[in-house]
């Protein structure tokens, strides 16, 4: 019996490598892009029976089997460049990056943690990818440090414990992993395939951005 193929399997089907069910979504491997792989997830909305669609893209800079206690200073100091979108305006919405909104209560619990706008910059003056945001619109996009050990996932019962978690890795870091992750309402309608092709092109621009900081940070 043949599988069902997901719309956006079939909409991205010329750039994808191999793709498979996971729980509680989709993994997919694309071509010619500059992250490993993409997961999307379903996440139900609050009233009736809608779900948002979120996309998990992760980055890989170190991944854990090159990790060492060298590598500790550059994840602390990229930790500090965490960003998301802000939306703003009635009649015309302006989109631009701002510090990750979590950072601020973070570093309550790590107050040696210094922010950083370079990622930021970086993302803002990029005109194709801030034109690319403000045509999909989506709901949240957020850029990220995996930073969570998934031994102590099943510890996390509130914000508190999250916080609690990412101090303990911001401690001893166990790889360095950027994730972006982008939550909206993706339902099928003319233009699909193009929204789909500009997500991926919205993720590959926020990739290339993240790698030369990190690129930068390495080296300094």
């Amino acid at each position: 019996m043949s599988r069902q193929i997901p719309a956006i399997v079939k909409a991205l089907e010329d750039r994808i490598e191999n793709w498979d069910y996971t729980v509680g979504g989709i993994l997919i491997q694309l071509k010619d892009v500059l992250f490993k792989e993409l997961v999307i997830k379903y996440v139900p909305v609050s009233i009736g029976f809608e779900q948002k669609t979120q996309f998990i893209c992760p980055t890989v800079i170190i991944p854990e089997e090159d990790m060492n206690a060298n590598h500790y200073s550059q994840y602390r100091e990229l930790k500090g460049l965490e960003c998301e979108i802000h939306w703003s305006g009635f009649i015309r919405k302006n989109v631009k990056f701002v510090t990750h909104k979590e950072l601020i209560d973070l570093r309550s619990y790590i107050p040696e943690l210094k922010l950083s706008n370079e990622l930021i910059d970086a993302l803002n003056s990029n005109s194709e990818l801030i034109s690319l945001i403000s045509s999909l619109r989506p709901d949240d996009l957020v850029v990220t440090l995996d930073s969570v050990n998934p031994s102590d996932m099943v510890s996390i019962r509130s914000k508190e414990d999250l916080l609690e978690c990412k101090t303990k890795f911001y401690q001893k870091p166990t790889k360095v992993v950027w994730l972006n992750i982008m939550s909206m309402m993706f339902i099928r309608r003319p233009g699909y395939q193009k929204r789909a092709e500009n997500l991926i092109r919205i993720l590959n621009l926020i990739s290339r951005e993240i790698i030369k900081v990190s690129g930068r940070s390495q080296n300094s």
